[in-house]
């Protein structure tokens, strides 16, 4: 695993520590989150779920900022705020369950890009930039 972008502040092998530690933490939050969706897939109104999967979201989101790791941070910033909404009540997960889906899916190719040592394009840019 080679230095992604990531933050210059660490030696590289502590840095190469951090994203692989990251990067497994982060494949079984996904594993967590996946679960927690498809729970509220079949139950929407199940609030302990739905608190999962927004912790799951959020613990994620705050690794890949510490770790300036902006493709993920962006992506699961989105997941986050759409998160609140269902737990407002202001969204539904039933329609938008194969998006979100699907973006955990990004966030794993992501992780397996940081665990070959490809860097990740930056978040908003064409995917021929890195």
């Amino acid at each position: 695993m080679s230095d992604p972008g990531c933050s210059a502040d660490l030696p590289a092998d502590e840095m190469e520590d951090f994203l692989r530690l990251f990067v497994d933490e982060t494949a079984e939050q996904l594993d967590g989150l996946v679960q927690a969706i498809l729970a509220l897939k079949d139950d929407p109104s199940d609030i302990r779920q739905l608190d999962e999967a927004f912790r799951l979201l959020h613990s994620i989101k705050g690794a890949s900022a510490l770790l300036g790791l902006g493709r993920i941070t962006t992506l699961t910033d989105q997941l986050d705020i759409h998160f609140v909404r269902l737990r407002s009540g202001k969204d539904t997960l039933d329609a938008t369950v194969n998006a979100v889906l699907g973006c955990v899916d990004c966030v794993r190719d992501c992780n397996e890009r940081l665990r070959r040592g490809e860097p990740l394009a930056v978040a908003g840019a064409p995917p021929n930039q890195v």
